[in-house]
């Protein structure tokens, strides 16, 4: 799944905290007020939460459901839960994209 499909199926909400926030004003930041309201979001509605982060091996930046602390660019709650025991990996930059 390419992250356009992403984005339409699972409707990530807008950030209120932030009118800069990238990724059309739907990315959480890690830190503050916007890690809070993630924190509560991943307590009461797990599978509407998702993390962005980066793969330092093929410099490629990748949403995964859940919350995770590791490589964390920022945070995703979406609107559509996605299925529990189902794990995704959505590629949203490449450094290969750039080079072909």
């Amino acid at each position: 799944m390419d992250f356009d499909s992403w984005f339409d199926q699972f409707q990530p909400i807008k950030n209120n905290f932030n009118d800069g926030a990238p990724y059309e004003q739907t990315m959480f930041e890690t830190y503050g007020n916007e890690l809070a309201f993630v924190i509560r979001a991943a307590k009461t509605n797990p599978q509407t939460v998702w993390t962005l982060v980066e793969s330092g091996e093929s410099d490629s930046l990748f949403l995964l459901n859940g919350f995770c602390y590791v490589n964390r660019i920022g945070y995703f709650i979406t609107a559509k839960p996605y299925a529990e025991q189902t794990d995704f990996e959505v590629l949203v930059w490449s450094d290969s994209e750039i080079e072909q």
